[in-house]
């Protein structure tokens, strides 16, 4: 079986310069796989790809009954650490704040998420933005930092 050798990329990127990427072997003329020859390769997903297929996750289905309750325990828990943070600033080893900063965050996804379910639901599409800008609100304040970004 003869070894093809190893050539260069003929194609040029964005800026102009020629492309440094090794060819793909067998292409001719001599391209990466970044810059395939016009009308050689079809483009998108092959014949039969699953990707776009609806899961479950977000078609939009009836919501959990207790939606609400689920709600409120998470806020519970939320502000309970972030009251014990609070209390406890100065006491706190860096390991033992980055562990509570990892779980209020996670705390705050999850609400985030099940309040933008509950918002989907009740039609209220501007809630979960005003709800994430309270969260970033919150943590801004005990990071000591601006995190809301360009919004103010």
């Amino acid at each position: 079986m003869p070894t093809q050798e190893k050539r260069k990329c003929t194609g040029t990127c964005k800026d102009g310069t020629p492309c440094s990427a090794w060819a793909v072997p067998g292409m001719q003329p001599a391209r990466c796989a970044a810059h395939p020859i016009q009308g050689k390769t079809k483009s998108g997903a092959p014949k039969g790809n699953k990707n776009a297929e609806k899961h479950g996750a977000y078609s939009g289905g009836p919501l959990p009954p207790n939606l609400n309750a689920r709600i409120a325990a998470l806020d519970e828990r939320l502000q309970h650490v972030e009251k014990y943070i609070d209390t406890h600033i100065d006491d706190i080893e860096p390991e033992e704040y980055i562990k509570l900063a990892n779980l209020q965050g996670q705390l705050a996804s999850r609400l985030g998420r099940l309040m933008r379910d509950q918002d989907k639901a009740n039609d209220e599409p501007d809630q979960a933005e005003t709800d994430v800008d309270a969260v970033l609100d919150v943590l801004s304040k005990i990071f000591k930092t601006d995190l809301t970004g360009s919004r103010k």
